[in-house]
């Protein structure tokens, strides 16, 4: 039968209004692929020990978006009172996704951010982040291209 059917596109090439008859029309121009529109109402659902669960809403196609891949979660810590830049922290299929907190800086770290020259305190202070204040936001992706951000979502762990 696949035969048959491409037999007959083949034999109509050069009267394609012959399709209707077997209930075939003309072959339509291939439609482009767009970005997604941004997802909606993002919201962190719970907070606890060091983790936090985001939900937020799959965002309308509409006639100016494409479909949604998959979803990048993007989040920045707050580090001396200032915001740090977006990064992805993960990437997922559903509108709900788990997030941990960032893992405590290492010794090592910590003397890396410090100015040459500086000594290193002999205090005792505990390397595990304390309040630490993030900042989420998702992005829905496909072949065309990213969203535009979500709205931002801030916690505290």
């Amino acid at each position: 039968m696949k035969s048959d059917l491409k037999l007959s596109e083949v034999d109509t090439v050069a009267d394609p209004t012959k399709l209707t008859q077997i209930g075939w029309g003309p072959k339509s121009d291939p439609t482009p692929i767009i970005p997604p529109n941004q997802p909606a109402n993002l919201t962190p659902v719970t907070e606890g020990a060091g983790t936090v669960t985001l939900k937020w809403d799959k965002p309308s196609n509409g006639s100016t978006g494409g479909y949604v891949r998959n979803y990048l979660i993007q989040r920045r810590d707050k580090d001396n009172g200032e915001f740090g830049p977006w990064r992805v922290v993960d990437t997922g299929y559903h509108e709900i996704a788990q997030m941990s907190a960032p893992p405590p800086p290492t010794p090592l770290a910590e003397a890396s951010r410090r100015k040459p020259h500086t000594p290193l305190h002999s205090s005792t202070r505990s390397l595990l982040p304390q309040q630490t204040q993030m900042e989420y936001r998702v992005k829905a992706s496909n072949a065309a291209g990213e969203s535009l951000p979500s709205n931002v979502a801030t916690v505290v762990l």
